[in-house]
């Protein structure tokens, strides 16, 4: 008997880096080894992203992956992100994909005609003219593969006219994946226009969706009470999680000299300055300090918060060293002694929000100093006893937290991947991909074959 396939659309995916190219990759690496579903991808070719080859190792052998073009002439005029604007990919400040809330600030305002030509442009997104050539090449892997269900992983958001779209065309079921939300939360101002189109939009889109998953049990939430009118079970969370394989073996060494780390890029919209002031008076307390401990951001960090750490007087204690390969930030993860996870404190948070660098952090089981709200992140950090959560902006709570943490740093445990403690189990690809399969055979119609 043939086994069922799915066809995975995903915009990012290796050799891109960006972090939305994870997700995607976590499926088509575990679905043949842990379920009978066989993944197909349909994404776009490189432009120009950053890129790690060392990813498509990753990739299974005799998985088809077909690339498309993209035609995105936003990026003509859109040389650095607007103030204020929304991005549509998995780092902020990264036109290409950036999901987290907010954007690195840009040095000029745009003019009217100018602002009203980029929202045109990048309404929903950025990547609007990836969809023609997406729906063209879908209908091809259609009528050579004949997958059973289409599943379509965003951002960018209008992916989801290509799941709409080949489902209408070919009767396959599709299912809409968010890594983040699209309308659901706030993303920073918009033009009252704009906000009420993509509300209709998406409400139009996931209309005809077999089935929508979110990557918090908080988001999850809100999809159902949204779409009352229909069965609460057509809505399933489905975490990002971590890759278990990548850390298993041997734990390694801390570091000689006492680290604190940040994955991924930091943009002053998350205003993480509590942070570096208690960092700051924490080291006051002992000059000795200064000599041994170093700030490190794998990453980019933007010029206000480079000169945030400058008028602190940290920058001769801080290391950036810029984007490193997957691999090598997961090690550098590990031999550090404390992870910053800055997410912010402020409306613009959403308590939803579980960044993918936050299960990374909690696979290294290295300490974990969070500066956010009283949100799920928060939560699944104190349910697992993984570190401290600082969601005032009082500097004096990130001082008690680097001292609880600091003198409470245990040596890394070894990882085994049938090891996890409960709390970090349900985050494993071993209990997330299952789940989806699941999901995958309740919307899969039978008469297919």
């Amino acid at each position: 008997m043939q086994k069922p396939s799915v066809l995975i659309v995903a915009y990012a995916f290796p050799p891109n880096s960006v972090v939305g190219a994870q997700r995607p990759l976590r499926m088509v690496k575990y679905l043949p080894r842990l379920t009978d579903w066989q993944p197909i991808v349909l994404s776009a070719r490189q432009t120009g992203q950053l890129t790690d080859h060392s990813l498509l190792d990753e990739i299974p052998a005799g998985v088809p992956v077909y690339r498309t073009r993209s035609w995105e002439p936003i990026r003509l005029l859109q040389r650095r992100p607007r103030a204020g604007a929304r991005q549509t990919g998995e780092e902020p400040g990264n036109d290409k994909l950036g999901v987290e809330p907010g954007a690195a600030p840009a040095k000029r305002p745009p003019s009217r005609f100018k602002k009203l030509l980029l929202d045109l442009l990048s309404t929903p997104d950025a990547q609007l003219g990836w969809v023609g050539f997406a729906v063209a090449a879908g209908l091809r892997i259609v009528r050579r593969h004949r997958p059973d269900v289409i599943l379509v992983t965003v951002p960018p958001w209008s992916a989801l006219i290509v799941g709409h779209v080949l489902g209408a065309l070919t009767r396959i079921p599709w299912v809409a994946d968010y890594r983040d939300p699209w309308t659901d939360i706030d993303r920073g101002p918009v033009a009252p226009w704009r906000q009420r189109f993509e509300r209709w939009l998406e409400n139009r889109l996931l209309k005809n969706a077999a089935a929508v998953l979110s990557s918090s049990d908080r988001y999850t939430a809100i999809m159902r009470d949204r779409f009352a009118a229909r069965p609460a079970g057509d809505f399933a969370t489905m975490f990002n999680g971590f890759d278990e394989a990548k850390f298993d073996g041997p734990p390694p060494q801390r570091n000689d000299i006492f680290t604190i780390t940040h994955l991924g890029s930091l943009y002053s919209y998350v205003q993480p300055e509590p942070v570096f002031v208690g960092l700051r008076n924490w080291l006051a307390l002992d000059p000795a300090r200064r000599r041994q401990v170093r700030l490190q951001f794998i990453g980019q960090i933007d010029g206000a918060v480079r000169a945030s750490l400058a008028r602190l007087g940290l920058l001769d204690l801080t290391e950036l060293s810029g984007f490193v390969p997957h691999a090598e930030a997961i090690a550098r993860c590990r031999g550090s002694h404390i992870l910053l996870l800055a997410m912010g404190n402020t409306s613009l948070t959403p308590a939803g929000w579980m960044p993918s660098k936050l299960y990374e952090y909690l696979a290294c089981r290295t300490p974990i100093l969070a500066y956010t709200v009283c949100g799920e992140a928060a939560q699944a950090i104190e349910g697992a006893g993984a570190g401290a959560v600082v969601s005032s902006d009082d500097p004096q709570d990130v001082v008690a937290a680097l001292d609880r943490l600091a003198f409470q740093c245990p040596p890394p445990p070894s990882a085994a991947a049938d090891d996890w403690p409960a709390p970090l189990r349900r985050f494993t690809q071993a209990e997330i991909i299952p789940a989806l399969a699941t999901v995958l055979a309740q919307v899969r119609r039978p008469s297919r074959r």
